[in-house]
């Protein structure tokens, strides 16, 4: 994914966290003792991790860090193309 995309979806994540922060989000369609979640102050904003994709990627394939891209260093690629198939030599873009 590109960096515009990994933004997008961190945003639309962490939006989706701070209304429930903010005790907007419904405890679920039955629960009629507490209608919705209980606000907090110390919900977090989630952020992404450029080393955490590489050791993730060296993680994913079945043979060890196999897949490299050439990528600056300031941007993160993760799962730009790559499904594994669970075989080393089955690994294809989607």
């Amino acid at each position: 994914m590109d960096e515009d995309h990994v933004n997008s979806i961190i945003t639309f994540i962490n939006n989706k966290r701070a209304a429930v922060a903010r005790g907007e989000v419904e405890n679920g369609p039955k629960n009629t003792t507490c209608k919705y979640l209980p606000p907090t102050n110390d919900m977090q904003n989630l952020s992404w991790s450029c080393s955490i994709e590489e050791e993730t990627i060296a993680a994913m394939s079945p043979c060890g860090p196999t897949i490299s891209k050439s990528v600056p260093e300031q941007h993160c690629d993760l799962f730009e193309k790559y499904v594994h198939r669970g075989t080393c030599d089955s690994v294809s873009t989607i």
